[in-house]
């Protein structure tokens, strides 16, 4: 989860893409055996957006697609390898918010609040950290299930927290 990403660079700023926001994310990981179809499946709460209307229709089992602000935003950061699904609307709010994600049925898959306060992992609006799920069976609401991520997050790919909560 992106919500405070790092200030544009150089080659973004030139490119057009001048507010940290449009390189928000939201990172979704199918850690089961068998591919996911993803047709139906929604955000309804914090940001909008439905996959039905996205060119990622199904989720391979290991595989990994992002949620964007700005899908042309971030696919310039992080490269055309990485799977974006598209643009939601609205946008993550900086000093937390709920999420709720259905399948096309309208039941939960994931409903959690994130928050910026302690005992939330403290991120720099200047490094990009990302937070990350340390346990996807734990509770998503829990301030302790969540970790920084190295400056900039890790999209597309497995990676390793930068540490405990307090940064440590």
């Amino acid at each position: 989860l992106q919500y405070r990403p790092g200030r544009p660079t150089l080659q973004e700023l030139a490119a057009g893409f001048v507010e940290a926001d449009d390189f928000s994310y939201i990172e979704l990981f199918n850690r089961s055996a068998a591919e996911l179809d993803l047709r139906g499946v929604r955000f309804v709460e914090g940001v909008r957006f439905d996959f039905s209307d996205s060119p990622v229709q199904s989720l391979a089992a290991g595989a990994r697609v992002l949620v964007a602000e700005n899908a042309d935003a971030l696919r310039l950061r992080v490269g055309e390898q990485v799977a974006i699904a598209g643009d939601w609307a609205g946008g993550l709010d900086g000093d937390g918010e709920s999420l709720h994600l259905i399948d096309h049925t309208g039941q939960t898959i994931h409903r959690f609040a994130y928050d910026v306060i302690a005992p939330w992992p403290e991120l720099s609006e200047s490094e990009g950290a990302s937070i990350e799920v340390r346990d996807t069976e734990s509770d998503y609401n829990a301030a302790a299930n969540w970790a920084a991520s190295r400056a900039g997050g890790s999209p597309g790919q497995d990676s390793t927290p930068a540490g405990d909560l307090n940064g440590d």
